[in-house]
């Protein structure tokens, strides 16, 4: 499959984060691309204490351990479904998530990471193909401020939310210094 926005934003943040923030790990699903020196793998997240197919509870595009090996970011991205469902229930799965387990591959002993006391959770979501009056980015706001309103979540490790949505050739510019902000944010609060 095809997935340019995937490839634009793992390629821009792993840059991003290899250039300015050292200590920091990048780890991405294979859509966003395969860089070198950046680990691919697909990222699963679990609640409660043991790693399984029951508590496996959704996988995400992009994560960033930092330098206490806790995770510090979660990165979800929206190319096809847009619809607030899609939005708002990735961010609430992961909102339940307690850890990622890497190389999950229905295992149930592995190395647990656990999402850091404030984890940042940034959602990219494609505008590629909307009408000139969808009202999908009014949408959006709406949903960006209602998330935000309601953290931190009781049990949630995330504390911290930002929606951020335009085309491919979008985060060239500004885009791009809202999504540097938004990192700088996260990594060094």
């Amino acid at each position: 499959m095809n997935h340019p926005l995937h490839l634009k934003v793992g390629t821009l943040i792993a840059n991003l984060v290899s250039a300015r923030h050292r200590g920091y790990k990048v780890i991405m699903d294979p859509a966003c691309g395969n860089l070198r020196g950046i680990q691919s793998q697909h990222i699963s997240l679990f609640s409660g204490t043991s790693k399984s197919r029951e508590t496996r509870l959704c996988k995400v595009d992009l994560i960033i351990i930092n330098k206490d090996n806790k995770v510090k970011l979660i990165c979800e991205i929206e190319e096809s479904n847009v619809k607030p469902i899609q939005v708002c229930g990735k961010f609430f799965a992961s909102a339940l998530s307690n850890f990622y387990a890497p190389g999950y591959k229905g295992a149930v002993n592995s190395t647990k990471v656990y999402l850091d006391e404030e984890t940042f959770f940034l959602q990219i979501v494609s505008t590629e193909g909307l009408k000139p009056e969808s009202s999908k980015p009014k949408q959006w706001k709406n949903i960006e401020s209602q998330i935000k309103n309601s953290l931190p979540l009781r049990g949630s490790q995330i504390t911290e939310y930002c929606l951020i949505y335009g085309e491919v050739g979008d985060f060239d510019n500004t885009i791009r210094e809202k999504l540097e902000n938004f990192l700088k944010k996260a990594l060094y609060p």
